[in-house]
């Protein structure tokens, strides 16, 4: 069958399923807490295996992790700034490095012509004093880059490191994050995610064929972790309620062969009941006919046993008579033999005639077919090679009527015309009511 439709347990009044109303493996989703459940194996518990209460959950992860590169991205943008800050002061303290220099030669200079005479000395000492002055000046221009660069360096050592740190705040991120490590734990009660599909095993080239298997695993702290995991090695979703162990979930061919399983076996319980039925009325009827032979052998039993008194009383008179009645017999034999030869001969001409005539014109002769017949709803006389009645009861092998529903299905009414089902539609299958009436329908898992 296609497209038939599988409707699982469900509620919009209930959190969850009470322990033990769901079979092992039977599925279940709340509207109220949007969570998915499944029967455990010893059917007295409920598992939770996922829902939208968890895509929310990852929702909020994506959330936190957007924020967090956001604040990132804020904390890169500052940094940026100020390392151009850094660099400006960089280039005045160089200029001021270059200013210096230059006054170094010239006091250096000086002193070269202070130790050649005395009397430049004092020029020198103008000279050199008005370098002080430039000195002074460069000094405190680098001093001031100085508490620039400081302030910058101080700002910027206050920030999230590229190498790592620890944010004591809330983290928005503007754009994707990316995180490479080998373990990302989110230590939150509440985890929300966006996106409706999370896909597992990223990393595997489009061109490998897939080799590892994947799933949810929950921690249940001293009892074993379960989870819900896709195997490789048989293509089919598994489930574990015991850490070691895992299920294979239905497919829906899985369970169409099992529908379709349970259909023959019902529509061959129904034949053998049937047939057992037939054979019980039937055993019935002997055993009433047996009881009423036991009366009548009994009763004969009586008479002869009275009646051999005067037989064996008589057998002398019976013995002489036997002769005759032998006799007789001998005589009345040879003539049943003669009648039963001329019964087969003229027995064997009808059935060919009948046959020849069947044969070549499709009837049946009148001769062979004749009289009135009661019991079957619309027969009257049968004539020369006519049926005259359009339909026959169940119990004379008919259907008890002439026309059906297109599409249906027929099944048994007792000794009534056979009935027939609704025709279904796409996606629904054959299944029998609580009065055990066919009917077609979707398959409804119910409410809890």
């Amino acid at each position: 069958m296609s497209n038939t439709v599988i409707q699982i347990k469900r509620s919009s009044t209930s959190a969850a399923p009470a322990g033990g109303s769901l079979t092992p493996a039977e599925l279940a989703y709340s509207y109220v807490s949007d969570k998915l459940f499944v029967g455990s194996a010893n059917g007295l518990d409920t598992i939770v295996i996922g829902g939208k209460f968890f895509i929310n959950q990852q929702n909020a992860v994506y959330d936190l992790a957007n924020a967090a590169f956001n604040v990132l991205n804020a904390a890169y943008t500052s940094a940026n700034a100020n390392y151009v800050l850094t660099n400006s002061a960089f280039g005045v303290v160089n200029a001021a490095y270059t200013s210096s220099n230059a006054n170094y030669v010239l006091t250096n200079a000086a002193y070269t012509s202070l130790n050649a005479a005395y009397t430049v000395v004092n020029s020198a000492y103008t000279s050199s004093n008005a370098n002080y002055v430039l000195t002074n000046a460069a000094y405190t221009s680098s001093n001031a880059a100085y508490v620039v660069a400081n302030s910058a360096y101080n700002h910027a050592n206050t920030k999230f490191a590229s190498a790592g740190g620890t944010i004591s705040g809330d983290v928005v991120v503007t754009g994707n994050l990316t995180i490479s490590g080998n373990t990302t734990y989110a230590n939150t009660q509440t985890l929300l995610i966006g996106d409706n599909i999370i896909t597992l095993n990223n990393d595997i080239p489009v061109g490998v064929a897939p080799s590892e298997n994947a799933g949810l695993e929950v921690k249940r702290g001293s009892s074993a972790n379960v989870g819900l995991l896709w195997n490789e090695a048989v293509d089919r979703w598994t489930l574990t309620n015991d850490g070691s162990g895992y299920l294979q979930i239905a497919t829906n061919t899985d369970i169409s062969n099992t529908v379709t399983l349970a259909s023959a076996n019902f529509d061959k319980t129904n034949s053998a009941f049937t047939v057992l039925n037939a054979a019980y009325t039937m055993a019935n009827a002997n055993y009433v006919v047996s009881n009423s032979a036991f009366g009548v052998a009994n009763l004969a039993w009586n008479m002869l046993n009275t009646a051999y008194t005067t037989v064996n009383a008589n057998y002398t008179s019976t013995n002489a008579a036997y002769v005759v009645v032998n006799a007789a017999y001998t005589s009345v034999n040879a003539a049943y033999t003669h009648a039963n030869g001329a019964f087969d001969r003229a027995n064997t001409a009808d059935l060919h005639a009948a046959n020849a005539s069947y044969m070549n014109t499709g009837t049946v002769p009148a001769a062979l077919v004749t009289g009135t017949y009661s019991g079957i709803t619309g027969v009257g006389t049968i004539g020369a090679g006519t049926w005259q009645g359009n339909i026959v009861q169940v119990p004379y092998g008919g259907t008890g009527t002439n026309t059906f529903t297109m599409n249906g299905v027929l099944y048994g009414n007792g000794a009534g015309a056979l009935k027939v089902t609704g025709s279904g539609t796409e996606g629904q299958v054959l299944q029998v009511g609580v009065t055990g009436v066919p009917l077609f329908a979707h398959l409804d898992g119910g409410g809890f």
